[in-house]
């Protein structure tokens, strides 16, 4: 698992949370310190395929379209923790 401090506790939608499963989760976090999606795949033993698809699901859950947009969503929802803190 990384660094980044990633939401915990069940994974409904408490608080207007989007609710996400432990592989988005990692997904999330490896996605928002920039990593892409090919090397995500490669580290999690799966294909680009499987993992674009979990990206997209990723990216509807939140309501936005782009890494930059879902860093700011999952900053804001409490995933991850912003850098300067």
């Amino acid at each position: 698992m990384s660094n980044n401090s990633v939401g915990t506790g069940s994974f409904t939608n408490r608080g207007g949370k989007p609710q996400l499963s432990a592989l988005a989760q990692e997904i999330l976090v490896r996605l928002t310190e920039g990593q892409r999606v090919k090397s995500i795949a490669s580290d999690l033993g799966m294909t680009r395929d499987v993992i674009d698809g979990r990206v997209r699901a990723i990216y509807r859950r939140f309501r936005v379209k782009g890494v930059a947009k879902l860093v700011h969503a999952a900053i804001r929802e409490g995933w991850i923790a912003h850098p300067a803190t």
